[in-house]
């Protein structure tokens, strides 16, 4: 179904049953390259397969908390989901990303020295995945502005 992102075998790790749902929703987002909503995900899925929210949002719960993917939280209180670079060995517990305020565009950030300094300095004290956002107009957005 998806040899790009080997998604059996990425189940199969986490311990999770390969199901038809659940490596399409892993190829979607794989194939997205970017984070996705819910409704967008339903969207691209139900091209190919019948699918419905209940279904959708369990299969995403099921993926989200066994780090498969992980879920952001917009300033706007809309979740959208990314997949975890399984290559990450699970250490990707802090992503940045930049959120457009227009647009609501959401774009990592290159993390190599925040990770470490932030790791340092909270691990001890805070347990879970910890997010860092940063919230501003994007180039396309200020283009539009002028």
């Amino acid at each position: 179904m998806c040899d790009k992102c080997k998604c059996k075998s990425l189940l199969k790790r986490k311990d999770i049953s390969a199901t038809k749902l659940r490596r399409l929703v892993i190829k979607t987002l794989t194939l997205a390259q970017k984070s996705l909503s819910p409704v967008e995900i339903l969207r691209d899925m139900r091209k190919y397969e019948s699918i419905n929210k209940v279904t959708l949002y369990r299969i995403l719960a099921i993926l989200e908390k066994n780090e498969i993917i992980r879920r952001i939280l917009t300033s706007d209180n809309i979740s959208r989901y990314e997949l975890i670079d399984p290559l990450d060995n699970g250490q990707q517990n802090l992503q940045p990303h930049f959120t457009c305020r227009i647009c609501k565009a959401i774009i990592p950030i290159s993390s190599s020295g925040i990770i470490p300094l932030v790791n340092k300095r909270l691990s001890k004290k805070f347990f879970g995945p910890i997010e860092i956002t940063i919230e501003g107009i994007c180039p396309n957005c200020r283009k539009e502005q002028k």
